[in-house]
């Protein structure tokens, strides 16, 4: 789908509500979603990834493909085609319904290369080059059942990339794999995207997979989008509470902002740089990376007095569960400390986000 049709698509949808009478705001999930892609897609610049919750993945979904299918029928009225066709180029979903074909040459690439009345020198071609590509060489003449769970999704990947779509749309691809096996498909995925210059969105609620696999990040929560950035806009400095709590963790203090860019939060007053809706005396929420913070000797850090509550080992890091003032505070460390223990935690004040407190009067 060209950019200029793609627009002509949700022209057509414009229109369509306009002549109703439909107010923006009197619109349900659906209908929302359709005008929000067009800011997802911005001139057809796709982000990679749409970060979601749950109870959103159906919904977005379906919702892509209704475009789809607007597009084809704004070409049919339109009179610039004699009938209306399934240009299956454009747009291909992954959902990773391998049983679908039994056997991985025959039926899962010559079934969706016929209509597109390629010679078989052409499919033989063809196939050899995308089993090559997703590492199923040797697998050729397997059944999917006889592989894997990673190769059962090179498999479903395969299928996608042979019909040499521009658009392919990932319905959480690796979620019912294991750790080692799901880093792996990571990385595959990471080089087919970088290889084949294909847009690729993916579907997910690993907030982890999200930054580690996009170049761009759309946060939504209940069929709103709350943030759009790069993995390290949406990480490091969030737009609200939400975004901070979803996507990694946040430990998040209280403070009020003073004169001069100075915010103070219980015995600290430091500078730091605001938003420009944080004016002097609002009420703002101070959000620290749990990574950002180091535990030191009591006296010796920024906030002091502190108790250890708990340690959990995770192999590379400690989890340490600490109290502040009524407050808890998680901080990772290569340190293990012992439970009881009075400490300081010492970060650096740069690193600090401050968000605007809902409470404000």
């Amino acid at each position: 789908m060209r950019r200029p049709e793609f627009l002509a698509a949700l022209d057509f949808l414009y229109e369509k509500l306009e002549k109703n009478n439909v107010e923006i705001s009197k619109l349900s999930f659906k209908q929302r979603f359709l005008i929000n892609l067009n800011l997802l897609f911005n001139f057809f610049r796709l982000p990679f990834s749409i970060e979601v919750s749950t109870k959103n993945m159906n919904e977005i979904e379906k919702e892509i493909f209704k475009l789809k299918r607007l597009y084809y029928y704004k070409k049919n009225i339109d009179d610039k085609y004699d009938k209306l066709q399934d240009k299956y180029n454009d747009l291909d979903y992954d959902i990773s319904y391998w049983q679908n074909y039994p056997n991985l040459q025959k039926e899962a690439f010559e079934k969706r290369n016929i209509t597109r009345k390629l010679t078989k020198e052409e499919i033989e071609q063809k196939t050899k080059y995308v089993i090559k590509l997703v590492g199923l060489e040797g697998k050729e003449d397997k059944y999917p059942h006889d592989l894997s769970g990673g190769m059962q999704q090179r498999v479903a990947l395969a299928r996608s990339i042979v019909i040499e779509t521009e658009i392919l749309l990932l319905d959480e691809p690796l979620g019912a794999l294991d750790a080692k096996v799901r880093k792996q498909l990571q990385d595959e995925i990471k080089r087919l995207h970088k290889e084949l210059g294909l847009t690729f969105i993916l579907v997910t609620h690993d907030q982890e997979e999200a930054l580690m696999l996009s170049d761009k990040i759309v946060v939504m929560s209940e069929g709103k989008i709350e943030q759009i950035g790069t993995p390290n806009e949406i990480y490091d400095t969030p737009q609200n509470l939400w975004v901070a709590n979803f996507i990694g963790r946040a430990n998040i203090l209280n403070g009020v902002m003073k004169e001069n860019d100075v915010v103070e939060f219980y015995d600290v007053v430091t500078n730091v740089k605001t938003q420009e809706n944080i004016h002097t005396n609002d009420k703002v929420k101070i959000i620290i990376r749990p990574e950002d913070i180091d535990i030191v000797k009591n006296k010796k850090g920024v906030l002091n007095n502190v108790e250890i509550l708990d340690v959990i080992y995770k192999g590379l890091l400690y989890d340490i569960k600490c109290k502040y003032n009524e407050n808890i505070i998680n901080v990772e460390s290569t340190d293990n400390i012992e439970i009881g223990s009075i400490v300081g935690l010492k970060f650096d004040l740069s690193d600090i986000h401050l968000i605007k407190d809902k409470n404000n009067e």
